[in-house]
């Protein structure tokens, strides 16, 4: 009976997983698909929206029936005024921009792979410099930006890591060295054929389930 009461508190903490997940503040995205991509485009809209930090904050967004939640370790905003923007992390060092040491998480429901992003410089197409990293392989943020046409190999999951490191001068170097400080304007993915969604089942059923566990569990005693 032991197994049948760890199953039921087991489902009820999914529930409670799942309810903190469905708190996430929506976004507003313009969802295109060419070529069999599905890409979600950040920078279109006309109101600031603002995730709480954290594992239970973040944005979402749906695009061609796959959902993607986007967290970071502060706050998640996405800047739609002025023009040219997109995803960055609210609060220091600078502002609301992405930029060193911040984390932007992507979350899918499903596996994907991806395809490629795209950069902009603070409210510009175009990006200085600097460099970021997925999953923990580099890239110089130049090729990303409007004016790129770079793509990634080999990256699939169905979680990916953006992060910005500070840029080191190597040593002796003088000049050339710039941090990347922007917003994340667009992400292009391809689904994983044969990959079904991680459904998960509705809270009420989860809880009346739970529930009627823990008191079968009673019963017995």
């Amino acid at each position: 009976m032991k197994y049948l009461f760890k199953g039921g508190l087991a489902l009820i903490a999914l529930l409670f997983s799942h309810q903190s997940i469905a708190a996430s503040t929506p976004g507003v995205s313009v969802c295109a698909a060419p070529d069999g991509k599905i890409q979600f485009v950040f920078d279109e809209g006309s109101r600031d929206k603002l995730g709480a930090p954290g594992r239970d904050g973040g944005l979402t967004f749906v695009c061609d029936s796959v959902d993607l939640l986007v967290r970071s370790h502060g706050e998640v905003i996405q800047d739609l005024a002025p023009d040219t923007a997109g995803l960055g992390v609210n609060g220091d060092p600078n502002g609301d921009n992405w930029s060193v040491g911040e984390l932007l998480h992507l979350a899918f429901d499903v596996p994907v792979m991806l395809i490629s992003l795209e950069l902009n410089g603070n409210h510009t197409e175009t990006v200085p410099g600097g460099i970021f990293s997925v999953n923990g392989n580099y890239f110089s943020a130049m090729d990303f930006d409007t004016n790129g046409e770079s793509t990634f190999t080999g990256l699939s999951g169905d979680g990916f890591a953006l992060r910005v490191p500070q840029c080191r001068q190597p040593r002796g170097g003088t000049g050339g060295c710039t941090d990347f400080s922007g917003y994340l304007e667009s992400v292009t993915v391809m689904t994983v054929p044969g990959t079904p969604p991680n459904e998960v089942p509705e809270p009420t059923t989860m809880l009346m389930l739970g529930l009627g566990l823990l008191g079968l569990t009673r019963f017995r005693k």
